[in-house]
């Protein structure tokens, strides 16, 4: 056990330019979890969670499930919504990628549109707290307020 990074993650950063390895050998990622790749790749591989070197307004982010699950969440809504991941900020594509595309909604497009959801928010962590338990039927929790 440890907080190592796993050899999956070793060996994608093997892969990546320069610029993805963050000092704690975590892959570093932008607003959208993308890591830096050459244009052509960019939008092609997503990182989150404990292999994703993520910042917000206070830092680093920690490495913890609940940040793990909020990106999960925001990954899935970010795809499920069609947002084209290779432009900067995603977007919803002016039409389909290709013909007979089976992932182009155009009723959900423009519900999104009308909603002036067609740019990809970038992901923002909710901080709701931490608990950690002691034992003996004890534990500590910090929760956030305001």
């Amino acid at each position: 056990a440890g907080t190592a990074p796993v050899s999956f993650v070793s060996q994608l950063l093997d892969q990546l330019p320069e610029s993805a390895r963050a000092p704690d050998g975590r892959i570093s990622v932008d607003e959208w979890l993308r890591p830096p790749m050459k244009d052509s790749l960019l939008g092609s591989v997503i990182v989150l969670g404990d292999a994703a070197s993520a910042m917000d307004h206070d830092g680093f982010l920690p490495q913890t499930a609940q940040v793990a699950g909020q990106q999960g969440a925001y990954i899935a809504r970010m795809l499920s919504r069609g947002y084209d991941l290779k432009t900067t900020p995603p977007a919803l594509p002016r039409a389909p990628l290709a013909d007979g595309d089976a992932f182009h909604d155009p009723q959900l497009t423009a519900w999104l549109k009308l909603r002036g959801l067609d740019v990809g928010s970038p992901f923002s962590f909710l901080n709701l707290g931490l608990l950690a338990y002691l034992g003996g039927g004890e534990a500590l929790s910090q929760i956030q307020v305001g």
